[in-house]
């Protein structure tokens, strides 16, 4: 009897012990699938920072959508409500790329805290390795409707960025200025000079020259250059020109387009300017779409006869002599000449000259030459004699809009 209580006890004992350790055993397997979810939650998020430009003006929507698969909706709504203090891509370049863990730590039931590092790249690093910086952050993962989401983020804004602004160049001469991010500090300029031509009769002949200037990265070298920042500076009767077709630039069919304008100068971007898709062409693409040239506050007195021409219309007092049955956009800007619909006045002066208003081109004052700034008219003259285009400017100080046009017989 005595035999059987202790053999019975063994077992006891052994079954205790085995459930023991079997109970470990998946409490430790737990705890490490637990943190290779946290690792994975904050590794996934630290890939799509650069996702979100945090200067865009859809950051919040981009955040949203972006983010919303890592951070808990209380951070997110945090974050939304207060972006500068979100973390994402402060400038072009560089970008916060990943995170690194550094350490993991259970701080309570589903709950656990992530020490990790920033790394951030440059188009410079993707071509020839290393990174540019890496910056501490602290977080923590909980457990939130089945889910592991980061419930808090600290480190960001980083150190640097909060002490660091944005870099300008400045052209005192044509009178604008071009904000860059902060890893173009030590940028160099060059100037060359843009050619344009017209045909002649036995090919192209030398039209318009002009100024051009290169904002230059720092990281360029000969052996492995850098995407430079290319701006041309047109006077505003060689930007009329050249939307006219008097001259072309370059033997591609398309004209520079447009970066902003002040009383003296127009500046433009060349056509094609990145097709060698050089290192960092992707970040001059977005410096680009953030509106970087400003205007001097001396240059900033724009004429009218000035924006006339930057939309593409017809110089302010000219005389067009043209066939009957041409058509001609009619471009204003709208801020001089606001009432679209009552903007302009045909008068015949002599003969049967006409003008008729063709919708192909599209709406009233939207036709598609029209922008943001431009309103954009399509008109047809029929007959033969003098019409007079005229056009009353809201701006009492500036000059009212006259075009003479002599319709003549079709050629």
């Amino acid at each position: 009897m005595k035999k059987i209580f202790i053999a019975i006890s063994i077992i006891i004992v052994v079954g205790g012990a085995g459930a023991y350790f079997w109970y470990q055993h998946k409490a430790v397997q737990r705890e490490q699938a637990n943190e290779a979810a946290v690792k994975n939650a904050v590794e996934n998020f630290g890939s799509v920072l650069k996702n979100v430009s945090l200067l865009d003006p859809n950051a919040i929507s981009e955040m949203d959508s972006t983010y919303k698969n890592y951070a808990a909706p209380a951070l997110l709504a945090q974050w939304e409500n207060n972006p500068s203090q979100a973390p994402g891509r402060l400038v072009s370049s560089p970008w916060p790329d990943s995170i690194q863990i550094t350490a993991i730590q259970k701080i309570g039931n589903n709950s656990y805290e992530v020490d990790g590092d920033v790394i951030e790249m440059s188009s410079q690093n993707l071509a020839t390795g290393g990174n540019s910086g890496e910056y501490p952050i602290k977080s923590t993962v909980g457990y939130v409707n089945n889910v592991w989401l980061i419930t808090s983020f600290s480190g960001y804004p980083p150190p640097q960025a909060q002490a660091q602004g944005p870099v300008d160049y400045v052209d005192n001469q044509y009178g604008f200025s071009f904000a860059l991010p902060q890893d173009w500090n030590g940028f160099t300029t060059t100037t060359s000079a843009w050619e344009g031509y017209t045909s002649g009769p036995t090919g192209d002949i030398p039209f318009a020259t002009g100024t051009e200037i290169l904002i230059r990265n720092p990281q360029w070298t000969s052996q492995n250059p850098y995407q430079d920042i290319p701006i041309m500076i047109f006077t505003p009767d060689q930007w009329d020109a050249l939307l006219q077709n008097q001259f072309h630039i370059g033997a591609a069919p398309i004209n520079p387009s447009l970066l902003g304008y002040n009383s003296s100068y127009i500046f433009a971007l060349p056509a094609r300017y990145n097709y060698a898709f050089l290192p960092g062409y992707q970040e001059v693409e977005q410096i680009l779409s953030n509106n970087p040239l400003q205007i001097l506050p001396q240059f900033s007195n724009i004429s009218s006869d000035t924006k006339i021409l930057v939309c593409g219309g017809i110089s302010n007092g000219s005389t067009q002599n043209i066939p009957e049955t041409t058509r001609l956009f009619i471009n204003l800007p709208k801020n001089d000449f606001p009432d679209k619909n009552n903007n302009l006045q045909f008068k015949t002066v002599s003969g049967n000259a006409t003008s008729t208003w063709i919708s192909n081109a599209g709406p009233y004052g939207q036709a598609y030459q029209a922008t943001a700034n431009c309103w954009s008219y399509y008109y047809e003259f029929d007959g033969q004699g003098q019409i007079d285009l005229s056009a009353q400017n809201a701006t009492t100080s500036q000059p009212n809009y006259l075009v003479h046009f002599i319709v003549g017989p079709t050629q």
